[in-house]
C-alpha cells in the first residue's frame, strides 16, 4: 500500500509491527519536518471540525501534509474526533463550547436519577449520523493520502463523569456503589459496539489505525485513559477504575495509556498489571510539573515492563534505548535534512541493547 505523504509507508509498517512485537532493532523515531524551499502551512486547530466547515479543514490538513517531510516511522494522520468527550456524545450526552475558545468544551451531563439509567449506544443518535458522515467525508478526501483514524473514546469512570458530573460521581461512589458498577458495565458493552463500528468506518482491516500520540498500528489501536483517578484511593481504582481498563485493552490490538498528571501516579502499578497494554504516555500536567525531571517515573515505568512515550535530542535518544530494558521505546525527534535523519536511524541501528523483559 501506497500513501501520497508516506512514499514509504510500507517499510514504516513493518517497523510499526515489529515494535508492537518486541522485535524492532531499534527505538522508533518520528521526525516531521517542513520541505526545504516550502512555507509550511500550520495544521487546523484541535476539534476545529466540530464547529467550523469541514471542507476547509480538510484543506488545511491537506496543506499541513503537503507543505513537510514524514520521515523515519512518522506516519501522516488525521483524527476525526469532536472533542474530549465524543464518547460520551454517542450515548446521548452532549457539549457546550467555550465562546471564546473553539477548542474547548464542557460535557452536558445527562443522568440524574440513577433508577432511570440505560447507556446504550444507538446508531439513530445525532452525535453519532455526525461521526459516520465525517469519517466518510474524510476518507474520500484522504485515502490513499495519508491514515485516517479516531475517535476519542474515553470510557470507563471518565464517561460516566462526563454523563453524570464529576462531583456528584464522587459522592454516587460511595452512596450508589452498585448503580455506579451496573452503569460501567453499559459503558464497557457500549464501548465495544461503538469501537467495533468505528473500526469498520475506518477501515481498520485495510489501513489499520493511529493515536492521536503518532503511534502506529496494522490493527486496532487507542489511548484508555482514566484521568477521574487522580480523585481516587488505590482501592476504589482497583474497584471501579481498572475492570473498565483492562477490558478496553483486551478488545484492541494495540494500547496505549494516558497517564495524566502526579495525582494518578499512585495507581501506575495497578495500571501496568494489565498485561495487554503496551505502552504509557506520561502527561505532567501544567506549570511547574512541566519542567520536573521526571526520570524516576520513567525509570519505573520501565521497570515494570512497559514502552514509552519519549523525546529529546539524539544523544538523548540513543542513551535511553541502551539504558531501558523495553524495546518499545517511541521518540519524537528532529533532522535538519533527510540526510541527517537517515545518519541517525544509522547510529541507532548499530547501538547495542539490553536484554528485554
Amino acid at each position: 500500500m501506497e500513501l501520497e505523504f508516506k512514499p514509504d509507508f510500507e517499510r514504516a509498517r513493518k517497523m510499526w509491527a515489529s515494535f508492537w512485537e518486541e522485535s524492532n532493532s531499534r527505538p522508533l523515531v518520528a521526525i516531521v519536518r517542513p520541505k526545504d524551499g516550502v512555507e509550511p502551512s500550520p495544521a487546523p486547530a484541535t476539534y476545529e471540525m466540530t464547529r467550523g466547515d469541514l471542507d476547509l479543514v480538510l484543506d488545511k490538513i491537506v496543506q499541513w501534509a503537503s507543505t513537510r517531510e514524514f520521515l523515519a516511522d512518522a506516519i501522516p494522520c488525521f483524527c476525526v474526533s469532536f472533542a474530549a468527550d465524543h464518547f460520551a456524545a454517542l450515548l446521548g450526552g452532549d457539549f457546550k463550547w467555550h465562546p471564546d475558545s473553539a477548542e474547548t468544551f464542557w460535557p452536558v451531563p445527562i443522568i440524574e436519577d440513577w433508577s432511570e439509567v440505560n447507556i446504550q449506544f444507538r446508531r439513530d443518535n445525532p452525535w453519532w449520523q455526525r461521526t459516520v458522515e465525517t469519517i466518510r467525508r474524510c476518507r474520500q478526501r484522504l485515502d490513499g493520502r495519508m491514515i485516517v483514524s479516531g475517535c476519542h473514546l474515553q470510557g470507563g469512570l471518565d464517561c460516566l463523569a462526563a454523563l453524570r458530573g464529576v462531583n456528584r460521581l464522587l459522592l454516587d461512589l460511595l452512596d450508589h456503589p452498585e448503580e455506579v458498577a451496573k452503569a460501567l458495565q453499559q459503558i464497557d458493552d457500549a464501548l465495544e459496539q461503538v469501537r467495533d463500528a468505528l473500526d469498520d468506518e475506518f477501515g481498520v482491516k485495510t489501513f489499520g489505525s493511529m493515536t492521536r500520540h503518532g503511534l502506529y498500528s496494522p490493527g486496532s489501536s487507542d489511548v484508555p485513559q482514566c484521568d477521574f483517578s487522580a480523585m481516587l484511593s488505590p482501592d476504589m481504582f482497583q474497584q471501579f477504575g481498572l475492570p473498565s481498563l483492562k477490558r478496553q485493552c483486551e478488545q484492541l490490538d494495540h494500547s496505549t495509556y494516558h497517564l495524566d498528571g502526579q495525582e494518578a501516579i499512585k495507581h501506575l502499578e495497578a495500571v501496568c498489571s494489565i498485561e495487554k497494554l503496551g505502552v504509557i504516555q506520561w502527561q505532567p500536567g501544567a506549570g511547574a510539573a512541566q519542567t520536573k525531571d521526571w526520570s524516576f517515573l520513567r525509570e519505573r515505568i520501565d521497570s515494570l515492563g512497559k514502552g514509552q512515550i519519549l523525546g529529546g535530542s539524539h544523544e538523548t535518544i540513543k542513551h535511553l534505548w541502551q539504558t531501558f530494558r523495553s524495546r518499545r521505546l517511541f521518540f519524537g525527534a528532529r533532522a535538519e535534512s533527510r540526510d541527517d535523519a537517515e545518519r541517525f536511524l544509522e547510529e541507532l541501528e548499530r547501538l547495542e541493547k539490553p536484554a528485554s523483559h
